[in-house]
């Protein structure tokens, strides 16, 4: 075991064969980097809207690949849709931003690239 100082914190971690997921300490992942895993740490947040059909995909396929994800309805919370237009330039839904890259629409390819999902 690594003698470890970090502050305790849940992280869900991906293997990469089979996927099984983990919560695991900093410390844990540390060691488990050594190993052949797959670490998912991506920040993911989608804006997007009750009526939006590729919303609903976008969130449909998170779940399906078991990707924790922040939404922000857009049509009822204004101060999140004003955040929304000035990260992206659009007011076109949905906005998913993973980590630091921004992407509107829901592009399947893109997401799964940035995710390390195989398509």
């Amino acid at each position: 075991m690594v003698e470890c100082d970090l502050p305790k914190v849940e992280t869900r971690v991906r293997f990469s064969l089979p996927a099984h997921f983990l919560l695991l300490d900093r410390c844990d992942i540390i060691e488990e980097l050594e190993g052949n895993f797959e670490l998912i740490m991506q920040n993911v947040t989608i804006y997007s809207t009750p009526s939006c059909h590729f919303c609903h995909m976008a969130k449909e396929f998170f779940k399906a690949n078991n990707v924790a994800y922040t939404e922000h309805d857009v049509a009822t919370d204004l101060a999140k849709r004003k955040e929304m237009i000035e990260k992206s330039g659009q007011m076109g839904v949905p906005v998913i931003i993973i980590g630091n890259e921004l992407i509107v629409g829901f592009d399947k390819p893109k997401i799964s690239q940035l995710l390390g999902i195989k398509a």
